[in-house]
């Protein structure tokens, strides 16, 4: 059970969740003063349509896939907007750990070890030694997008479209990586979100869409992979319950003082 509220266990969460099926596609064409103007619209659409409440909190119940060890927990999630996310893990009813980032820094306490972590977010990056890109995108308006569900669309500005049968993939390519996002052009929906480099692969799946409070649609499911050559490949599934947006929480971290810091 301690290996599931290590440190380096949560940052792995979180780093992989600023990017969050690979699918056969035909190959992608540049596109034209006409498409570009197209897919600028596009891109204008699925920023207005993009959900960003006040205050959002939810339970998710969590499985993951790491180092050949499965893994299942819950977690309660709480964002406000542009201000703070906070999430715990709990295994059996046992909070074992608890994240918060708000715009300039990272705190983590680990209950199981009596440890905690106070930095800017810019030590993730200097810690794992991170490429600049994902360095750049430990935001923490792209961890709301990602929880909440909305699309990432300016880490790797999108400039090639194509339609695969009646779906559309947007492809950007910037500093040896290469991002995809499939929506569905009907209701906007995020199909998935995949970003790679060389054989490195990551991906996020979006499903389950039902409707929230005021008829905003939710994806209650996140199926999201990470392939590492040489390296165990990392699978992780969030099913989404008791959703409440806009209403004002109680968001709790304080530091006991008989942590360590880590």
């Amino acid at each position: 059970m301690n290996k599931i509220f290590s440190i380096n266990y949560w940052f792995i969460l979180a780093i992989f969740f600023v990017f969050t099926s690979c699918k056969a596609t035909k190959k992608a064409t540049v596109v034209d003063k006409k498409e570009n103007s197209e897919l600028e619209d596009l891109v204008s659409k699925l920023d207005h349509n993009s959900f960003h409440p006040e205050w959002f909190r939810a339970k998710a119940q969590m499985q993951a896939k790491m180092d050949g060890q499965g893994l299942s927990f819950t977690s309660t999630i709480i964002s406000k907007n542009k201000e703070l996310l906070w999430f715990n893990g709990k295994k059996f009813s046992i909070e074992g750990a608890r994240f918060l980032m708000t715009p300039d820094s990272i705190f983590i306490l680990n209950r199981m070890q009596r440890k905690y972590l106070s930095e800017e977010k810019d030590w993730v990056a200097q810690e794992y030694e991170l490429p600049a890109l994902i360095a750049e995108a430990i935001d923490l308006e792209y961890m709301q997008d990602i929880f909440i569900g909305n699309p990432i669309l300016d880490i790797i500005p999108y400039t090639e479209t194509e339609l695969v049968e009646e779906e559309v993939l947007l492809r950007g390519k910037k500093a040896g990586y290469t991002s995809e996002l499939m929506i569905d052009p009907n209701t906007m929906h995020t199909r998935y979100f995949q970003l790679s480099q060389g054989e490195n692969l990551m991906t996020v799946n979006y499903s389950d869409y039902r409707m929230i409070e005021g008829n905003q649609p939710f994806a209650f499911r996140r199926d999201i992979s990470i392939q590492r050559p040489g390296e165990g490949d990392i699978q992780v599934s969030i099913l989404y319950d008791n959703i409440v947006i806009n209403e004002e929480q109680n968001v709790k971290f304080n530091i006991p003082g008989n942590y360590s810091k880590m």
